[in-house]
């Protein structure tokens, strides 16, 4: 570089210096849209429907750097992306089925939820503590409140559901064709908790996994 500075006064690159383009870009674009349409055109096929002037073993090389440039890879999907897909999938049909349905069908609907609520100043962790309450409404008005002691599981879950889902239903008034949402909690789930409503018919909307 001090020699070259010495000789030229400039340590940047000479404009003109360097080996010369054999072909335009002009000329490359046309080249690179020739493969993408053909990959099994040769470069002997694409010297002679261009009439290009230039030795076989440069155009190879071109060719390898068009390639280069045009080809991509697409990763396979693992377990995990397909399962996720395929939930999403699922999710879709199901906002789909329940999108048609009359304006009146969700009145038949008695929903659930489950909240933790802090005290004043208080995070719920450090000191103030919080109270869990499970809870079911439905278009026509509230059903029973309970007040969850400790961490639910699932046979905390279903005796809640033993004591109060079908009084809340009686005391809303629902008609026999009703359904129960509730999310797809692993507790939700749970085994103990599925025999129960199927033991008893109970109706459930299709929900998105958590």
């Amino acid at each position: 570089m001090i020699q070259k500075y010495k000789s030229t006064k400039c340590i940047g690159n000479i404009i003109g210096r360097g080996r010369k383009r054999k072909t335009t870009s002009h000329t490359d674009r046309i080249i690179q849209r020739k493969i993408k349409v053909d990959r099994r055109l040769s470069s002997t096929s694409i010297k002679a429907q261009l009439k290009l002037n230039l030795n076989l073993q440069f155009l190879k090389q071109k060719f390898v750097g068009v390639l280069m440039k045009s080809v991509y890879t697409v990763a396979l999907l693992g377990e995990n992306h397909m399962s996720t897909r395929l939930t999403v999938a699922k999710d879709l049909n199901m906002l789909i089925t329940y999108r048609k349905k009359p304006l009146g069908f969700w009145n038949s609907v008695l929903w659930s939820d489950e909240s933790k609520f802090n005290l004043f100043g208080s995070d719920g962790k450090h000191g103030g503590g919080n109270v869990k309450r499970w809870r079911c409404f439905s278009a026509s008005g509230v059903g029973n409140s309970v007040i969850i002691d400790g961490n639910m599981t699932g046979e905390l879950y279903r005796d809640i559901l033993q004591k109060t889902l079908l009084q809340s239903v009686k005391k809303l008034n629902m008609n026999n064709d009703w359904y129960f949402q509730h999310a797809n909690d692993p507790k939700h789930r749970a085994s103990i908790v599925t025999n129960w409503l199927d033991r008893e018919r109970i109706q459930r909307l299709i929900w998105p996994f958590k």
